[in-house]
């Protein structure tokens, strides 16, 4: 795999394997610019468009296609490849996958926030290595290259930073004893920057330090000149310090010694934890019977030999964490030493890791920055100990496994966690199962009306004809119901006829933010590329169920190998088990809305001739063992 990295504090550029090279002219770098500003978000083509021109030429569509081209070529090192490039098409947009540590700007980000959170624990000199490492990342202004509002907007937000963080290394400096080397480097900043109050009061008072008194109060008298002539006053702080000099104030001498911050003492389990948990849906609909036993075993965690932990997993769109926040909610009266939620991330490219979450519970859990240990098993061991004794219950959202969860498990009784994951968790003590799967009808049509409106409710037939072409799945339904609020003036039947046509299902249940598509897709994308292709292929066939040999021919290949990327697919809840039959053959099944996506990333994936070509084998094998697939 190539090693990227995108530079775009200063010209924009990218590094493929240590080699720099230019993105292009000027159309493509501002393509790029947007692309990299939202970093694996799926940026709609009419957004590009209008960014890019202010009156777009007829060939709008494609130049930009062209200019993608040019960029996974580009990205991709050499020789015209593209296949393989962090640059992907998503139905209606483009997306750069981008990990964290691959884009400048958000290493700056990152840098600057670790360094502020060393100086608030006492850590100076190791916050002013990690600024000036941040620092060095610049290479001129940001984005320098580029020249479009939005990318100004961004670039202008980036300087600000970027000042601030200078601001905050200086006084750093400052505090460190180091003034007489400061005084070249902020009498240059100053004169950039001649209305920065706090940059000119860190002058004066390297200047004081270093016993050149006068010079330090020639450049309170500068300021103090340029800021008058724009009809305002120096600010209190600049004034102080400048009668502080004035007087030889004891308190501006440099301090002798940095003193090293003080431990706290452990903060006592409090009467009222914290509630951080999100908020729940005024109209949850159904699982009542999976609430009722999720309630009944969490709510006894006390009395358990060990640590409760409740695993709700599903495919996606059943509403795992819709439920899991539901019950957390229940029983928060039961849990006073708090409520705590973390997303996990389980199905990004990079998902939280535990070490970073150990930090931000050991933080709620009253322990500061600079008494977090660095090693994760300290970390694990502080946050056990810190936990002994309370009522915590932890919320885990959409895991990656259980070794991303094991160190985040509380010991003892008294507890309990919820986890949710698409995969189902096993090799956890004390973990109960809680596999969802869709709403039956009439929870189903209750979920519809309620996120319709209860006026549509009398329309039970179209409601249940809805309920149907969504398959039952509850963000489906959410979807559907959110579309029908926004258009009151529609009909059910309006709505149950789009979703009628095949090809246009998933566009027609996209409504804000809610898209039934890209929650399919996170499942899909965490696919290696024979599970993937496999899953695009099932997508062609018609039928409610299918043997678990039909993986050969459409693929193409034999041996057991084949089959076993079938359970691959049903680990990963893209297809399930419908059934095993006499003969020991296991049949699968996929829902409708999973095989509408994977025929749509077949049409879009596959070279041409592909998949009637997959089904002629599928055909031929059939004919050929007399087996029946469907």
């Amino acid at each position: 795999m190539r090693q990227l990295e995108f530079h775009t504090l200063g010209p924009l550029e990218i590094s493929v394997d240590g080699r720099a090279c230019s993105p292009g002219g000027n159309t493509q770098r501002g393509l790029l610019a947007i692309l990299l500003l939202n970093a694996n978000q799926v940026v709609p083509v009419r957004e590009i468009i209008d960014e890019l021109w202010d009156e777009p030429p007829e060939t709008a569509l494609g130049q930009i296609q062209t200019r993608v081209w040019r960029l996974r070529v580009l990205l991709n090192g050499s020789g015209g490849k593209t296949d393989g490039s962090p640059l992907v098409t998503r139905p209606g947009g483009y997306m750069l996958r981008a990990d964290q540590e691959a884009l400048d700007f958000a290493r700056f980000g990152a840098g600057v926030d670790s360094a502020r959170a060393m100086l608030a624990s006492g850590r100076v000199e190791a916050a002013v290595r990690v600024l000036e490492d941040a620092l060095t990342l610049w290479r001129g202004p940001a984005f320098s290259d580029v020249d479009l509002a939005t990318v100004r907007t961004a670039a202008a937000t980036l300087e600000e930073l970027r000042l601030a963080a200078i601001e905050e290394q200086v006084d750093a400096g400052l505090t460190l004893g180091r003034h007489r080397r400061l005084v070249p480097e902020l009498q240059v900043l100053v004169e950039r920057h001649p209305l920065n109050e706090r940059l000119r009061g860190q002058l004066m008072l390297a200047l004081y330090r270093s016993q050149r008194q006068a010079e330090a109060l020639e450049i309170y008298r500068d300021g103090h000149r340029r800021l008058v002539e724009l009809g305002v006053e120096p600010r209190a702080q600049l004034q102080d310090l400048h009668q502080a000099i004035l007087t030889s104030a004891p308190q501006l001498d440099p301090p002798r010694t940095v003193p090293a911050p003080a431990r706290p003492a452990p903060a006592p389990p409090s009467p009222q934890g914290r509630r951080e948990l999100p908020p729940d849906l005024a109209d949850f609909t159904g699982r009542a019977d999976t609430i009722d036993a999720l309630t009944r075993f969490l709510s006894g965690s006390a009395a358990h030999a060990g640590l409760a932990v409740a695993a709700i997993t599903g495919r996606a769109g059943t509403g795992k964490t819709a439920l899991a926040v539901h019950v957390a909610h229940l029983l928060a009266d039961a849990f006073t030493d708090g409520q705590f939620f973390v997303d996990l991330r389980g199905l990004d490219r990079q998902p939280v890791a535990p070490a970073t979450v150990l930090a931000r519970l050991l933080h709620r859990l009253g322990v500061e920055d600079g008494d977090v240990p660095a090693d994760e098993a300290e970390r694990c061991a502080l946050y056990r100990a810190r936990m002994a004794g309370r009522r915590v219950l932890l919320v885990l959202d959409d895991i990656r496994g259980e070794a991303q969860i094991r160190p985040l498990l509380p010991a003892g009784y008294g507890s309990a966690v919820i986890v949710t994951s698409r995969r189902r968790v096993c090799g956890v003590p004390n973990a109960r199962a809680f596999d969802l799967d869709v709403l039956a009808e009439s929870e189903a049509v209750d979920l519809l009306s309620r996120a319709a409106g209860p006026e549509r409710a009398a329309a039970r037939a179209d409601a249940r004809r809805i309920a149907d072409l969504c398959g039952r799945l509850p963000l489906a339904l959410r979807v559907a119901g959110a579309r029908l609020s926004g258009r009151p003036h529609w009909r059910l039947s309006r709505l149950a006829d789009l979703l009628e046509h095949e090809r246009g299902r998933l566009d027609a249940l996209s409504a804000g933010g809610l898209k039934v598509r890209a929650s399919l897709a996170l499942s899909y994308e965490s696919l290696d590329a024979p599970a993937a292709r496999l899953f695009r292929l099932l997508g062609t066939l018609a039928a409610p169920t299918f043997a678990g040999w039909v993986a050969g021919p459409l693929l193409g290949e034999t041996g057991a190998h084949p089959e076993e990327l079938m359970e691959t697919l049903a680990e990963a809840r893209l297809i399930d088990v419908a059934g095993v039959e006499d003969c020991g053959t296991v049949r699968y099944r996929m829902h409708v809305l999973f095989r509408l996506y994977a025929r749509e990333r077949a049409e879009a994936e596959e070279p041409p001739g592909e998949l009637d070509a997959a089904l002629r084998r599928l055909a031929g094998r059939a004919v050929r063992e007399g087996e029946e697939w469907v």
